[in-house]
């Protein structure tokens, strides 16, 4: 049930085409390749064209009716004749290529189809002959020839410049060009060439459930899960009962953040699937339970995982899917002996997910040189002996890396973040910008704009494709920071494009703008992106934020409702509903069991944990308030509203001196006016 390259190469009209021409030869093994060199000529000739025509008609109809009988010489003498009688059409020759294709003399069906070609360019169906056979010898052996595979594509791309719609014949099959196209580009491992060719399909008549798969494998491959879940549910509209589309659908629902309908379809699919091998209905309870998990329903979830594990007791997935449910649900110490009797015995080139969740278990316990360990031990794995990784080990280990990092800096070492920098860039090599990224965003949180400026310029200087425009991102960000809103705003907008990829351009722009204090322009633009994506959760919240900074309390209300309906267990969904009912003193009960649940599931979040002590000082629970408080001021070195939160707090508890201290900090981090203001008027 997996998304492999195999799986996709071995689509079902790529294995019907190389099956429908390896039948046509084995039906004729036993006879002789038929000799192209022999030529018949015709003993009259008419000098009239039309009744030349005619005959020529005439002819085709016998060629044509050996060709059924099996007769395979008089076919090929009577279509040489017709195309004596009419050298001009290309039908009678392609017919030819056929017949000689069908009895193994691929040489002579190229020639005659390239002479096809030459008396008529445009012709769609000589085109097919050629591409037929170019397919053929690119998949002979079970490998690919990438040159023959290549020389395939290019017959392919001028069939579709002739007819975007063209309905070839290869083999017995009868195949959409543009389908065939993509599929060889997916085989050499051209996935944007492929995908733009299947997305060209899709907006015609008559697509298939197999091109829609294929497409949506393509984008899954690709991590554009949104795109995947559109195309997997076009692929359900055509074949309701198609379980493959149904897996692709729950797996990209899950991984944009709607999780609830990912439940559903994962509920419909282990219901269809009843009769599978129990391996198989294994591997999908394991889905399901992580769909369960994100969904906020741990018990179901740790339910399910522990049926698999009956069977499959060393199962990692399963275990993983398990422990990170008792994380969620506050149970971090079992999580912890879960994961260390799990590890037992275990080969951690095996387990290595369970050796990173529980790094992550230890770092949410606040262990940090626990955390740093464990994670050393998951990196051991992955380096080879010079200290570097292999290209396929290249995202681990820099995730790795970043969360050692991270643990250094929340311990308050400075000196180790900038080591686990240097080390990155050795480690993953000089090719990876994940380094420079990460330095760049470090100097925005401290707010060393002018510095993180030049980081961003200089890398966008050598960066390519989608690091670009991070970068790009990352100086609009700084521009920002440092109060030159329209800069920042311009940046942004010139990585519009035109193109679906517009939607997270036109997201950050609206963070952007909202950051400058235009709300209106900022919900005009996370507009645009939902039109495109109208149940992306992120782009929702982000929706909300705004309408909450308008003074569109209700409706902002309504749209973090709307996300949760989506995805029950969207913790920054959760942690604004319940701040902005503290900031408006509503419901704060309410407001406690949202944020309370967010902080559950992600304990070491400082703008959470802030939530939380700000409704406890909201409530009068002073004691409770700083607690949490100071926590996020761990954990969000560069936050001024945590430092504001923080001077009320001190004033309340009449340490001026305090108040005094954080509310100075909180003006030096500040660069919305309001909030400046509102600060000043506290220090006076």
């Amino acid at each position: 049930m997996g998304l492999t390259r195999s799986a996709r190469i071995a689509s079902l009209a790529m294995a019907g085409i190389v099956a429908a021409s390896s039948v046509a030869m084995a039906a004729t093994q036993d006879r002789p390749a038929l000799d192209s060199g022999t030529r018949t000529s015709v003993q009259e000739v008419p000098a009239d064209p039309a009744a030349r025509k005619q005959a020529a008609y005439k002819l085709y109809l016998e060629a044509a009716q050996y060709e059924r009988a099996g007769d395979y010489i008089r076919a090929v003498e009577a279509y040489k004749k017709t195309v004596e009688l009419v050298p001009e059409d290309d039908q009678p020759r392609v017919a030819l290529a056929r017949l000689y294709l069908s009895n193994r003399n691929t040489d002579a069906a190229r020639s005659a189809a390239q002479e096809a070609l030459k008396y008529k360019q445009d012709s769609v169906a000589a085109r097919a002959v050629l591409a037929e056979i170019y397919v053929m010898e690119a998949f002979t052996g079970g490998g690919v020839d990438q040159a023959k595979a290549r020389v395939a594509i290019g017959e392919f791309e001028a069939i579709v410049k002739i007819d975007e719609k063209a309905d070839i014949q290869i083999g017995r099959n009868s195949v959409k060009a543009l389908a065939m196209l993509g599929q060889l580009y997916s085989s050499i491992d051209e996935d944007k060439k492929a995908i733009e060719a299947f997305e060209r399909l899709s907006r015609l008549d008559g697509v298939t459930t197999e091109s829609m798969l294929t497409l949506a494998r393509l984008y899954f491959d690709q991590r554009k899960f949104r795109e995947a879940a559109r195309a997997a549910e076009q692929a359900r509209k055509i074949d309701a009962r198609n379980v493959d589309a149904l897996l692709i659908l729950g797996q990209s629902l899950l991984r944009t953040g709607r999780a609830a309908e990912a439940v559903e379809a994962f509920r419909q699919l282990r219901a269809a699937t009843e009769s599978a091998p129990a391996a198989a209905k294994n591997a999908l309870t394991i889905e399901f339970a992580d769909a369960l998990m994100q969904a906020g329903k741990y018990n179901e979830a740790i339910e399910a995982t522990r049926t698999v594990l009956s069977s499959e007791p060393r199962n990692v997935r399963a275990i993983r899917v398990l422990t990170d449910a008792e994380r969620r649900s506050g149970k971090r110490e079992q999580a912890v002996k879960t994961l260390e009797a799990a590890l037992v015995g275990q080969d951690v080139n095996e387990s290595l997910e369970l050796v990173f969740a529980l790094a992550e278990t230890f770092e949410e316990l606040e262990q940090y040189d626990r955390a740093i360990e464990t994670y050393e031990e998951a990196l051991v794995v992955l380096l080879n002996p010079d200290g570097t990784v292999a290209a396929g080990d290249r995202n681990n280990a820099g995730v790795i890396l970043r969360r050692i990092a991270t643990a250094h800096r929340l311990a308050g070492r400075p000196d180790k973040v900038a080591e686990s920098y240097d080390r990155m860039r050795k480690v993953l090599g000089p090719d990876d910008s994940m380094a420079d990224i990460l330095q760049v965003q470090e100097a925005i949180e401290t707010t060393r704009y002018d510095d993180a400026l030049m980081r961003a310029r200089k890398a966008a200087a050598t960066a390519k494709g989608d690091d670009k425009r991070t970068f790009a991102f990352l100086e609009a960000q700084a521009l920002s920071k440092k109060g030159s809103a329209a800069e920042a705003v311009k940046v942004v907008e010139g990585q519009l494009s035109g193109k679906p990829d517009d939607t997270d351009v036109y997201a950050f722009l609206s963070v952007i703008q909202l950051d400058g204090g235009d709300a209106t322009g900022a919900e005009k633009s996370i507009r645009k992106a939902l039109q495109s994506e109208p149940n992306d959760t992120g782009l929702l919240i982000t929706l909300s934020s705004i309408q909450d900074r308008a003074g569109q309390y209700v409706e902002s209300e309504k749209t973090l409702r709307q996300v949760l309906e989506l995805d029950p267990d969207n913790s920054t969904a959760l942690n604004n509903l319940g701040y902005f009912l503290t900031e408006r003193k509503e419901r704060l009960d309410d407001a406690l069991g949202f944020i309370q649940r967010a902080v559950n599931i992600d304990p070491t979040n400082g703008s959470f944990l802030d939530s939380l002590g700000w409704l406890y000082f909201q409530m009068g629970k002073l004691p409770e308030a700083k607690k949490y408080l100071e926590q996020a001021a761990i954990y969000e070195h560069q936050s001024a509203t945590i430092r504001e939160h923080l001077g009320d707090l001190y004033e309340k508890l009449n340490d001026k001196a305090k108040a005094k201290q954080y509310w100075e900090a909180a003006l030096k981090l500040s660069n919305e006016k309001a909030e400046q203001d509102r600060l000043r008027g506290k220090l006076k």
